[in-house]
């Protein structure tokens, strides 16, 4: 009876120091939070509707977005955020870039080709300069992909690796 006390502690302890790393670096182990489209019905993955808006909308075309795919290249970090370039289709050319605002909960650890992502937020096709924003590089981008500020738009998440980040209150 003892040994089986103490196996439990030690098991409950490993698994609690496990944990420890993720909330240390910013992020949190959970599963991905329900990604809300702009009636509040929940989006489902849409790789292949995200796949078709980079092929053939226009410029600034805007629109919620729910996705699972790898990182394929790290764009160079700009300010407050981190530039991810996402492979979500077959081919590998069928990418999308991830704009992350680390005022909502920094990225502590290095991201890495190959891993894996999880996210929600507003798609925008970007295929030309529009004002002050240049092209991206991946023709389309997925950005407030975080809590959101503003109880009329719905929130969004990025998880890297079975890591959440963007749910913490901004920084700013």
């Amino acid at each position: 009876m003892l040994r089986a006390k103490f196996l439990l502690r030690v098991l409950s302890t490993t698994m609690a120091m496990a944990l420890l790393p993720s909330v240390a670096m910013g992020g949190h182990d959970d599963a991905p939070p329900v990604c809300l489209d702009e009636q509040n019905h929940e989006l489902t993955y849409n790789n292949d509707v995200v796949v078709r808006w980079v092929k053939t909308t226009r410029n600034q075309y805007r629109a919620r977005a729910h996705i699972n795919g790898t990182v394929v290249k790290l764009y160079a970090r700009q300010g407050s955020h981190e530039h991810i370039s996402v492979q979500i289709g077959t081919n590998v050319t069928e990418v999308i870039e991830i704009i992350y605002n680390t005022a909502f909960g920094r990225v502590e650890r290095d991201i890495e080709v190959g891993s894996s992502v999880q996210a929600c937020g507003d798609y925008i096709t970007s295929n030309a300069p529009t004002g002050h924003y240049r092209a991206s590089p991946d023709g389309a981008i997925l950005h407030w992909v975080h809590h959101s500020t503003r109880s009329s738009h719905p929130h969004g998440y990025l998880m890297i690796d079975g890591i959440l980040y963007g749910d913490e209150e901004p920084a700013f």
